[in-house]
């Protein structure tokens, strides 16, 4: 699994290279995250999982039931249609892992979860690299 951020606003949008979850994977990640329980960083770790875990539009479906005739690839598609530039999408597929899909989590959908502004690209809290850290081998 690997999350990259794309935007620098308060509406951040997260692709996320993801397998179907299992609740093992949610279990590992939670303990290399290594906050306590109760703590008001726990509670905002398990906001966080549930969003990269749990949501999210699959855009490596989307693409292969939409969009494959149109474009030939996957990376096409990205760039062309949503938009992402080419370095950014050529980063992308290379964290691809077998049996990954991508998905797309934008984060303003999830107020109520209060994660905006924590993605950004140019904050100081480098929160997308942690997490990456800890799903390492997730």
């Amino acid at each position: 699994m690997k999350i990259f951020s794309i935007g620098e606003s308060i509406d951040s949008i997260l692709f996320v290279w993801r397998k179907p979850v299992n609740e093992n994977a949610k279990l590992k990640f939670r303990r290399k995250l290594g906050y306590r329980d109760g703590t008001y960083a726990a509670k905002l770790m398990d906001r966080i999982q549930s969003v990269i875990f749990d949501f999210g539009e699959n855009i490596s479906e989307t693409y292969a039931q939409l969009f494959s005739k149109e474009y030939e690839k996957l990376e096409d598609y990205l760039h062309k249609e949503l938009i992402i530039e080419c370095e950014t999408v050529q980063g992308m597929m290379i964290a691809q892992k077998k049996n990954e899909s991508l998905y797309m989590l934008d984060i303003s959908c999830y107020d109520s979860y209060r994660l905006r502004g924590l993605f950004d690209s140019g904050g100081e809290f480098p929160l997308v690299e942690k997490l990456n850290k800890a799903l390492e081998g997730v």
